[in-house]
């Protein structure tokens, strides 16, 4: 039952961890955030249509990654015009760093 329990922990461990770098993307860069919702509700929207839904059902998926890439490109403008925001991003990541001799 320990074991159980300490995999438990290192599983909610693991999806809260999950959860902080979504909500600090979806703080600290809207506009992908913003562009990936909107074409993923356009696509849902298209593939609820009855007759034609049903053909276009596949677009949802390709919609959100369109909203996602436009709202990327135009948060990466605003990162190369000297935002702080991608070095607080990387810092992050610095414990998963390994030093190589």
């Amino acid at each position: 039952i320990e074991v159980v329990v300490d995999a438990g922990k290192i599983v909610i461990w693991i999806g809260r961890k999950i959860l902080d770098v979504v909500v600090f993307v979806g703080r600290h860069f809207p506009n992908a955030t913003f562009g990936m919702v909107c074409g993923a509700v356009i696509g849902i929207l298209i593939g609820s249509i009855p007759i034609i839904g049903s053909l276009l059902g596949g677009i949802a998926p390709i919609l959100a990654i369109l909203g996602l890439s436009l709202g990327a490109i135009e948060d990466l403008k605003q990162a190369l015009a000297g935002d702080p925001r991608v070095r607080e991003i990387f810092s992050q990541f610095d414990s998963l760093r390994t030093i190589s001799s």
